[in-house]
């Protein structure tokens, strides 16, 4: 069985929430939630199908299999756990986008380090200690030369193009645009 994309890992995840919700995840449902294609989602289906985390036929809900269960488990657990991280570090921030731009790169043993630390921060003597010493510590801001060095690499480690303005492109628009040159 093949080690998992960070994509596929956003597929189980999502369907193991689904999946918790409903019993079964809804191939539409994971389109609406993962805001992508339907075509997309079949396609993850069938390779999450074809490695054993799901049991999935075309044009049927997908249900877990014991070791998506397990799995998918795991990411939402390692989701909350970072997002919840992020969260009580009180910076000015997208959570969301933060806590997808390093999940998929922490090892198990990382995720469980700071689950132990979030457990001792969270107690009521560490997180007023901890509220105190991040109210009276002096704010740090990264030069803007350095956000703007670490959003173009971050853009091109996920295969991305630096765009100045707008939305980003979707893929179909990407490759509409390269054709018509």
């Amino acid at each position: 069985m093949a080690v998992l994309t960070p994509s596929l890992e956003d597929y189980l995840e999502e369907t193991y929430r689904l999946c918790q919700e409903h019993g079964k995840a809804r191939p539409s449902d994971l389109a609406n939630r993962l805001n992508v294609s339907l075509p997309s989602v079949t396609n993850a289906l069938k390779r999450l199908s074809a490695d054993g985390y799901v049991d999935y036929q075309a044009y049927e809900e997908a249900a877990l299999t014991e070791r998506g269960r397990e799995v998918g488990s795991y990411l939402a657990t390692r989701n909350k756990v970072l997002r919840d991280f992020v969260s009580l570090l009180g910076v000015d921030c997208d959570v969301a986008e933060e806590v997808e731009s390093m999940e998929h790169y922490l090892s198990p043993r990382v995720v469980m380090g700071i689950r132990r630390l979030l457990a001792y921060l969270t107690s009521p003597e560490a997180r007023s200690a901890f509220l105190r010493f991040i109210s009276t510590a002096p704010p740090e801001e990264p030069p803007p030369s350095v956000t703007q060095l670490t959003g173009i690499k971050l853009m091109r480690r996920f295969g991305g193009k630096v765009r100045r303005r707008g939305p980003p492109a979707t893929r179909s628009t990407a490759t509409a645009r390269a054709r018509t040159r």
